[in-house]
């Protein structure tokens, strides 16, 4: 029908702030930052078309590499601001 649902909480999920939603395709994608205390950015995302249950949270992080291997970074815990 097109329209938005109400508000509903996603379990094992909290924020301290408004998260961002991006929609490709059939799919949603929403970007947080952490509750207080937690400077991590997580993100989930959901496929209306083939599996419409928002997935597990995870942590955005890239891989920093060096001569013994690569490790993930967290964008929060790298000292970036997160909103």
């Amino acid at each position: 029908n097109g329209a938005w649902s109400p508000q509903a909480r996603i379990n094992g999920v909290g924020t301290s702030d408004s998260p961002a939603l991006v929609g490709v395709g059939d799919r949603l994608y929403m970007f947080w930052k952490g509750v207080a205390g937690d400077s991590n950015a997580y993100w989930s995302a959901i496929d209306f078309a083939n599996d419409p249950i928002w997935r597990p949270q995870r942590r955005i992080e890239y891989f920093s590499y060096e001569t013994g291997g690569g490790v993930p970074v967290a964008i929060g815990g790298a000292g970036l601001l997160i909103g």
